[in-house]
């Protein structure tokens, strides 16, 4: 069986800040189908969005050389690039996360991001791009205020993973 190359991979931004990530995130994606756009930096995210038909931003929670949160570049991206996608990867459990990451998580569109825990797998990755991907061509309808979407419940106001009650 002949494998014809996909000659419109779907773009996808990835900012890190450390080098060995980075390599792991570009092989991990070009073995996928994807182009990744490489940025270490918000500005370095925001020129990529100006200037490419980006489909997801795979964003780091916690960037030692940014003042800023994957979170905080998700909302400002989402603003100006509503369709975009985002998966969150991390190795602090979303229970976990501060107060401000958990508000701006809360605050972007349903369904538009998903959250991945480090360490994971490169068909995990691949995996939860592939359905950003797919589910960002169609309505969202799964809740937000959660990074799993429907695969958790959402989180009370004091993070410990006990569900909001109605």
């Amino acid at each position: 069986m002949t494998v014809v190359p996909n000659t419109n991979p779907a773009k996808v931004v990835v900012l890190e800040d450390d080098n060995a990530c980075m390599g792991f995130f570009r092989s991990a994606l070009v073995r996928g189908g994807y182009q990744p756009l490489a940025a270490s930096t918000c500005c370095e995210v925001q020129r990529h969005l100006e200037n490419h038909a980006v489909k997801v931003l795979l964003l780091d929670l916690l960037l030692s050389t940014q003042w800023c949160h994957g979170t905080d570049i998700a909302l400002r991206a989402q603003k100006t690039h509503p369709d975009v996608g985002i998966l969150f990867v991390s190795g602090t459990p979303f229970g976990d996360w501060n107060e401000a990451d958990r508000q701006n998580a809360a605050a972007l569109q349903e369904g538009s991001f998903k959250f991945l825990g480090k360490p994971f797998t490169v068909q995990a990755l691949l995996a939860r791009l592939d359905d950003l991907v797919k589910r960002r061509r169609f309505e969202n309808t799964a809740p937000g205020g959660c990074p799993h979407n429907e695969e958790c419940p959402k989180l009370n106001q004091a993070g410990t993973g006990a569900p909001l009650l109605p």
